[in-house]
């Protein structure tokens, strides 16, 4: 929140003066009042974005299970163990660093672009058609109408606890790609 504002109608934030209910628009100051409304800023959390995500998790945990285990086989105590070769350990730190920089590449992309989706879509509501859990994952659909067309989107989400809340039939706040209305995200998961 803007330092200097306060709360008001969701999703927007108004100057401090706004402080009665007089003044938040239930007057004849309304039209004042809500002329100075700032939106609130939609940026969606990079930790939520890396925890919800499947692919984008994925992209981070394989390159960390991969270093640990670069890290048990290239350390000076187990050189001497014959488990890995010199060139192998070598291979090994070689390839930890190239899966590193490829699953820091794809993480930082799958960021960007929920976030540019955040900056960038429109809102509209949309109803759970589907969700389906496998493990540690669960797989959400929705469908939703832009511009008069219906449309039916997804996403491979890591389990957690407001994921595994999410029930067919529910009513979910959608961002959609205006460019490409078959690209959705569920709003709330990712603030």
């Amino acid at each position: 929140m803007h330092r200097g504002y306060s709360a008001g109608y969701p999703g927007a934030v108004y100057p401090d003066f706004c402080q009665s209910q007089t003044d938040r628009g239930y007057s004849g100051a309304a039209k004042l009042i809500e002329s100075r409304m700032i939106a609130a800023p939609r940026k969606p959390s990079l930790f939520r974005v890396l925890w919800l995500d499947y692919t984008a998790f994925m992209a981070l945990a394989l390159p960390a299970a991969l270093w640990v285990v670069t890290a048990i086989w290239v350390t000076p105590w187990s050189r001497d163990s014959g488990v890995v070769s010199p060139m192998g350990r070598q291979a090994l730190l070689i390839s930890s660093v190239i899966v590193a920089i490829l699953g820091a590449t794809l993480a930082a992309w799958r960021y960007i672009n929920v976030r540019r989706l955040f900056r960038d879509g429109v809102e509209t509501t949309g109803i759970l058609a589907r969700v389906d859990f496998f493990g540690d994952r669960g797989r959400l659909e929705y469908d939703y109408t832009v511009e008069g067309q219906p449309h039916r989107s997804g996403a491979v989400l890591h389990r957690d606890l407001r994921v595994r809340l999410m029930q067919v039939g529910q009513a979910v706040v959608l961002i959609v790609d205006a460019r490409n209305p078959r690209r959705a995200v569920i709003r709330d998961l990712y603030l």
